[in-house]
């Protein structure tokens, strides 16, 4: 496993040990960029669970801990699912919240936590690496859209024979039943 490091205020955002505890899911090629953990003290933080998150080039991989520490859960969540990151700071810490395609929004999970929110982290990494999944985000947009069968949004029209408005995914207008002819 090859491990990229980034930094911080002097401070290397890929903790090595974090990486290796997702060594086993990496793709053919695939390297750890960035990682943040859950501080165990202070607000928000958890002592005993804390949760990870790894950036790859390909995609975020979400490791939540229970059981003491024990048992881990693994989610792989690919940029293109990602619709937004929102870093929320706070006095004392910071969130992360991930918005994915196809997940409802702070659900409880069997974990305890909250999907999609990372609590307990400091300001300047969550900074960070909230940036740097918006990056990400921002570079897969294009093949979101091909992947997804995305269509592009519609625009307005009017009908030449009645003048009514219609959505240029229409065939024929609402009023009159007139054919739409789009260029």
């Amino acid at each position: 496993m090859e491990i990229g490091l980034h930094s911080v205020g002097g401070s290397t955002l890929v903790d090595k040990h974090e990486a290796s505890v997702v060594e086993h899911l990496l793709m053919s090629g695939e390297k750890v960029l960035m990682t943040i953990k859950q501080r165990k003290f202070g607000p928000g933080g958890d002592f005993i669970t804390p949760t990870t998150l790894a950036a790859t080039e390909r995609r975020l991989i979400v490791v939540y801990r229970t059981s003491f520490g024990i048992r881990k859960y693994y989610e792989a969540i690919p940029y293109r699912r990602i619709t937004s990151v929102r870093i929320e700071h706070g006095i004392f810490s910071s969130s992360l919240h991930l918005h994915v395609l196809g997940v409802e929004s702070d659900k409880l999970m069997s974990t305890g936590k909250f999907e999609g929110v990372i609590d307990g982290l400091r300001p300047e990494e969550a900074s960070a690496f909230g940036n740097f999944i918006n990056k990400k985000i921002s570079d897969a947009s294009p093949e979101m859209q091909r992947d997804l069968d995305i269509e592009p949004a519609a625009t307005d029209i009017f009908c030449s024979s009645c003048g009514m408005k219609e959505l240029s995914s229409s065939k024929f207008c609402r009023n009159c039943g007139a054919p739409l002819i789009t260029k």
